[in-house]
């Protein structure tokens, strides 16, 4: 299990018992003001397993969704044999009343379903496989998405359907699920597409195809940056270096982020540097007392506008790109 997936893992367990939410590596920003969406793995390396997280942010700003489909490049592994029943990985949906209103958010788990279960309307089976996010708000209230993988022409796609949330008045506004152990990167270099789109409610309750917007995220592969941190305690200066490279080539111009903490699941942004003509990166500050660990991270980021011609109805709302980040490592303290 790579880094990310045990932060990831971390947060959602410390929410759901606390209430407590922790930035998480290379996560997205908290909400959107655009639909969007974003492909966040554990790992940029080639031919290699990951934990894929799937957050989608904005949903209720396009409009109320009643499906969202992504499809996976075909490049990339699928693994859907998972025992029945089994908790997969973890979840969050936040809801909105429609028409607008005050958000609820339900925090849980991913599980592989028993059997090819129903999924309404929003997509007929047969399926490869389902997938229920089974998810719980702090002050009561459950809900389940079932999110069905469905084989096509070009690979897999995932659906996931919202009639149910509809029914009860309510429009998904975020939907975030991270599936382990089922996907594997391509052997070859490159920037690839995870294209989604979504399927709004008409105004009268009825699926309004017309409506059907597109978001895109890319993954870029690989993308490699390390980290090396120190702290002098005499000075009280904190050190990170590194270097940062996308498809195997030093990328010069880059926001680096770069976190501390006092245990390996939970950090804090201690401040930001730009990698040189080389890829390099080296970041100084004084800090008051010693970190016990760190990490540096290149974040997710979105843009509304979208570049060519969409096969959607409605067109693309939105597109980002994928980051990464080094390992959470030991900070070396000397004098």
């Amino acid at each position: 299990m790579g880094e990310w997936t045990r932060v990831l893992r971390a947060a959602i367990l410390l929410t759901l018992l606390c209430g407590v939410v922790l930035a998480l590596p290379g996560a997205s920003p908290a909400a959107s003001p655009f639909p969007a969406f974003y492909e966040i793995a554990d790992g940029q390396g080639l031919s290699s397993t990951v934990d894929v997280d799937f957050d989608f942010e904005g949903l209720e700003t396009g409009g109320g969704s009643e499906r969202l489909t992504v499809t996976i490049p075909t490049e990339y592994g699928v693994a859907l044999a998972h025992a029945p029943g089994k908790n997969i990985g973890t979840a969050y949906v936040s809801t909105v009343p429609i028409g607008g209103g005050a958000e609820t958010a339900f925090t849980g788990l991913l599980f592989a379903a028993a059997g090819d279960v129903d999924v309404s309307t929003c997509d007929p089976g047969p399926h490869a496989a389902v997938w229920v996010l089974r998810v719980r708000a702090t002050a009561g209230g459950t809900l389940e998405v079932p999110v069905a993988i469905d084989r096509s022409t070009s690979g897999y796609e995932l659906v996931a359907c919202f009639d149910a949330e509809h029914a009860l008045g309510r429009e998904v506004s975020q939907l975030e699920f991270q599936p382990e152990n089922s996907f594997a990167t391509p052997a070859h270099a490159g920037r690839y597409l995870f294209d989604a789109t979504v399927t709004p409610f008409g105004p009268d309750g009825s699926v309004n195809t017309s409506a059907a917007y597109e978001m895109r995220a890319y993954e870029v592969l690989p993308q490699v940056l390390t980290a090396k941190v120190s702290y002098d305690a005499r000075t009280r200066l904190f050190t990170a270096s590194g270097k940062y490279t996308s498809e195997g080539k030093p990328t010069a111009g880059k926001h680096i982020e770069i976190d501390v903490g006092t245990t390996p699941r939970s950090f804090a942004k201690v401040g930001d540097v730009v990698t040189t003509a080389g890829g390099a990166y080296l970041f100084h500050k004084r800090l008051s007392g010693a970190p016990r660990y760190a990490y540096s991270q290149l974040e997710a980021n979105s843009y509304e506008v979208c570049s060519g011609a969409s096969p959607a109805p409605a067109g693309c709302a939105s597109y980002s790109i994928g980051g990464t980040a080094s390992a959470a490592i030991a900070v070396r303290t000397g004098r």
